[in-house]
């Protein structure tokens, strides 16, 4: 089994990898990203929901959260250099509600993010299409974490190892103390919808349907809907789906992905 050693490992190149890994680099430190899909990004490009969430304090309107963060708003030309709150940024990219800015284009997300990489190449490196599969624990530490991709199984040795992976896998393969609160949480299946063209009476008419479609047990569950138009203004971006599931176990995660599309 071929083996690579580096300063640092994360797992997972969402949102938190992506930053951890710039911070990483940034600090010195030979750091290596593996990310499962072909793209970093996470919730925005994977899953499609293209916003940053809780980075504003809502009542005031100032960014409480600086950082990696409000540097990829302002690569974007989301956010102007030295924006200080809600008010510098672009009225049609806020949700004031949630204190949420959206971002308006997922595949230049995606191209900024490798080109964040590529540009600390020194430093950083990362694998894409590459899943954590396990991990080696040694004197009450994870030592190595076995990742498998298009090489095979590949023994990754680490001085500390970062668990961006969202369900924690790293640190419970690990033994690490972990909670799963009750009931959990449902999962969604987002859609979109093309060639939609958006009235006042669109939300309450899809929620009418969803409505009868319970009754007549075609649909067990249901969110909402949440409708957002925010890739194109005649295609509607829909969050409605909930699945009753456990998405630390494999069988389950693979029947609620299955259940979450016939729902959609």
């Amino acid at each position: 089994m071929k083996t690579i050693q580096t300063c640092v490992l994360i797992c997972g190149g969402g949102c938190a990898g992506i930053a951890a890994a710039l911070s990483s680099a940034r600090n010195g430190a030979k750091t290596l990203l593996i990310e499962r899909a072909g793209f970093s990004g996470g919730i925005i490009t994977a899953v499609g929901l293209p916003y940053f969430d809780g980075l504003i304090d809502k009542p005031s309107g100032r960014f409480v959260v600086k950082g990696i963060a409000l540097e990829l708003l302002q690569r974007l030309g989301i956010a102007k250099p030295g924006a200080k709150s809600i008010d510098d940024l672009p009225p049609d990219l806020v949700t004031k509600y949630w204190g949420s800015m959206w971002i308006p284009n997922v595949e230049h997300f995606k191209v900024l993010t490798d080109d964040l990489i590529l540009q600390h190449k020194d430093k950083l490196s990362v694998l894409y299409h590459s899943v954590a599969c396990d991990v080696e624990v040694k004197e009450g530490r994870v030592a190595a974490v076995l990742i498998a991709n298009k090489d095979g199984l590949t023994r990754v040795e680490a001085k500390q190892v970062i668990d961006c992976t969202g369900d924690g896998d790293i640190a419970h393969w690990a033994g690490c103390p972990t909670i799963s609160s009750k009931p959990l949480m449902p999962l969604t299946l987002h859609f979109r919808i093309g060639n939609v063209v958006p009235v006042k009476e669109t939300k309450d008419m899809a929620k009418k349907v969803l409505i009868e479609a319970h009754k007549e047990g075609r649909l067990v569950n249901f969110y909402g809907p949440g409708l957002i138009f925010a890739f194109a203004k005649d295609e509607c971006y829909v969050h409605a789906t909930r699945v009753p599931a456990d998405a630390t176990n494999a069988a389950d995660f693979t029947r609620a992905e299955i259940q979450g599309r016939k729902d959609a």
